[in-house]
């Protein structure tokens, strides 16, 4: 199936190599991906706003139909607002599965658009933006 445009949204705090292959995988099904960093209030995040936009739009760069936003609505009707025909999501394991599938009926519920689940590569199963973030204190420890 092919869409017309579709919205990969997260916190991205960092992105990762497994959030990048997602996008890299949703490019050839739609005609515009928007990434979106959307603001969780509840989430205490690393990276800023501004920082993790800058960060997607130097990933993604080499790639003309990907614009990267941010917002702080539900991601849903952002959607809706902006005509997205279809959400991107990505999983790694059966809890992941089980938290997006919750997800995806939330955001069809209130704004009856789609959600398109993309398995993550074999390689990349066990990479998460928490190990990442883990990973990144040590090292900012040392230093």
């Amino acid at each position: 199936m092919h869409y017309k445009h579709g919205l990969f949204a997260g916190s991205f705090d960092p992105i990762t190599e497994g959030h990048l292959d997602i996008i890299q995988r949703a490019i050839p099904l739609c005609d515009q991906l928007t990434v979106g960093v959307f603001i969780n209030s509840e989430k205490k995040c690393m990276f800023s706003v501004e920082e993790r936009v800058a960060k997607i739009k130097e990933e993604v760069r080499d790639f003309p139909t990907v614009d990267v936003i941010s917002n702080d609505g539900f991601t849903c009707l952002y959607a809706k607002e902006h005509g997205c025909d279809v959400l991107i999501r990505g999983y790694r394991n059966q809890t992941d599965l089980a938290y997006e599938q919750e997800i995806c009926e939330y955001n069809y519920d209130h704004a009856q658009i789609p959600t398109l689940l993309l398995q993550a590569s074999p390689h990349l199963r066990d990479v998460s933006s928490s190990a990442v973030r883990e990973k990144l204190q040590k090292e900012r420890k040392k230093s």
